[in-house]
């Protein structure tokens, strides 16, 4: 049960008012679609054809989103972007303790850093490293004049799924937590319904803006790749972002999952005050743990989707042969 109590505790986490900016038009509101049958008490708005969770911290998701257009951006300034459950938690850190040349865990929150509700975000000291589940259209319009370094993270979709569910099912707060089966989730994915619509949709979207504007450095933080050779994909990460990699190895070890799952108090901190458990946001780290989840049926019937709205897309190839399917040539 929420209590006022509850909601002020979480406003220290989420909720900090962000400063007056200028609008511009970029960001519509179809604010009166419907809710999908069955998802009618999610705290969620529609805002170009996608849904977007609210998390009681904005009261009008389009306006939100022109103010985050209109943010101004710094020299150094990183953006880390990626669908939900893709490994963005551990890439934050990552990526900060580059930035910041140290093997420490910094004190501040994922969240607070977080494009995608309202936050202070001016008082983040240099270099930010700043994050968001949000597509291209959205970014600051500063990001292309100041040719923002751009971090994407892929991951195996199915995996993706499986995390999400596990996820957006603990949420304490009634108005967050989806309250159906396994089933019922991956039925509302495949039909765009859930928060953040497709996952092919925000892999394809981010492709073509990188595309569309070459001279912005992108790097490709692909999930099962730092799984599976940290180190060697550290030292890239090093190099993208401009500094030295002599702290790779500190970092891929201080930084592996078991580690996070340890040190990491301050997700644990989060974890008691929204969801229904512990363990929650660092849940296993598992490559392939959608088979133990997955169905024959629902595997097929998820790879025919992939299948049809993936043609063309260079970055969905990467996670073929961890969805068990046949290498694209």
């Amino acid at each position: 049960m929420e209590t006022t109590a509850d909601h002020q505790h979480l406003g220290e986490v989420f909720r900090q008012e962000p400063p007056v900016t200028a609008c511009t038009s970029v960001v519509s509101r179809l604010c009166e679609s419907p809710k999908p049958d069955g998802l009618h008490y999610i705290d969620m708005e529609k805002v170009d054809g996608v849904w977007y969770m609210k998390f009681d911290a904005v009261d009008d998701m389009a306006a939100h989103l022109r103010e985050v257009r209109s943010l101004r951006m710094r020299h150094d300034d990183v953006i880390t972007c990626g669908f939900a459950r893709s490994g963005n938690h551990w890439c934050f850190e990552l990526v900060n303790m580059v930035l910041n040349q140290t093997t420490e865990f910094k004190t501040d929150y994922f969240s607070t850093n977080l494009l995608d509700i309202p936050g202070n975000l001016a008082s983040i000291p240099s270099p930010r490293n700043l994050v968001t589940h949000l597509r291209p259209r959205y970014f600051p319009a500063e990001v292309i004049k100041n040719n923002t370094k751009l971090i994407y993270i892929i991951r195996n979709p199915k995996d993706v799924l499986v995390s999400m569910y596990h996820l957006n099912s603990r949420f304490s707060y009634d108005s967050w937590r989806f309250r159906g089966s396994w089933e019922e989730f991956l039925k509302f994915h495949l039909a765009g319904d859930l928060p953040m619509g497709h996952w092919w949709d925000h892999v394809k979207t981010v492709e073509r803006f990188a595309k569309a504007h070459p001279n912005l450095p992108v790097h490709i933080f692909q999930y099962e790749k730092v799984r599976a050779q940290p180190v060697e994909e550290i030292r890239k990460l090093c190099h993208f972002l401009g500094h030295s990699d002599a702290l790779a190895e500190k970092i891929a070890l201080v930084t592996r999952f078991e580690n996070m799952k340890k040190k990491l108090g301050k997700i644990t901190a989060v974890e008691k005050l929204v969801f229904s458990e512990n363990g929650v946001v660092l849940r296993k780290g598992e490559i392939g743990d959608w088979k133990n989840f997955f169905s024959r049926e629902q595997s097929e019937r998820f790879d025919r989707a992939f299948e049809a709205n993936t043609v063309g897309s260079e970055w969905a190839k990467r996670v073929r042969k961890y969805m068990d399917l046949p290498h694209a040539s």
